[in-house]
């Protein structure tokens, strides 16, 4: 018996030393969506490249996702996970289609919410403030010690300052905070 115990306590040291690796949840975007949904030419206003599919996983199973579209099937995702356990997920995508004025990127935050994805916040990053100017929202999150999110948005206004009087649509406030705390 004495053995035993020995082995026992080994065991638990070396739970101890190493324990059990932890994966993140994580965000894939795959072009086109599932073969449960049927892309008619009127998706994604008729262009079927910008079909997306956005996949949450949790230690290799699926858990949500989420079918949407993106100009020229660019997007981009991460996962982040509260100090209360909480997870968010973050994804960049855009809208509408021509030379770069004529797109407006935005952030879109879900929590995930037992299989579903529910939309907290959609906050655009990059639109047209004029013919050769955009206004543009750089982010850094912040992860408060009570739980949620802080995303911390620096703006400017890029381009050419040819003509004073076509700048349209920038915001009073270039630096903005705005909390999550569900």
């Amino acid at each position: 018996m004495p053995k035993l115990g020995w082995l026992f306590g080994l065991l638990f040291a070396f739970l101890i030393i190493n324990p059990p690796a932890k994966a993140a949840p994580r965000a894939d975007i795959q072009s086109g969506w599932p073969s449960a949904f049927r892309l008619n030419s009127k998706a994604c206003d008729g262009f079927p490249e910008d079909a997306l599919t956005l996949t949450v996983s949790d230690h290799g199973k699926q858990v949500a996702n989420n079918v949407f579209c993106s100009s020229y099937g660019r997007a981009a995702a991460s996962v982040v996970t509260d100090k209360s356990g909480k997870i968010f997920v973050l994804l960049s995508y855009s809208e509408g289609r021509g030379n770069g004025q004529a797109v407006t990127n935005y952030l879109d935050i879900d929590r995930l919410q037992r299989q579903d994805l529910l939309e907290v916040l959609r906050v655009p990053l990059s639109w047209a403030t004029g013919v050769d100017h955009r206004f543009t929202y750089s982010y850094k999150i912040e992860l408060p010690a009570s739980g949620g999110i802080r995303i911390h948005l620096n703006g400017q206004n890029l381009g050419q300052t040819s003509a004073p009087d076509m700048k349209c649509c920038v915001p009073d406030t270039r630096n903005l905070t705005i909390a999550i705390d569900w």
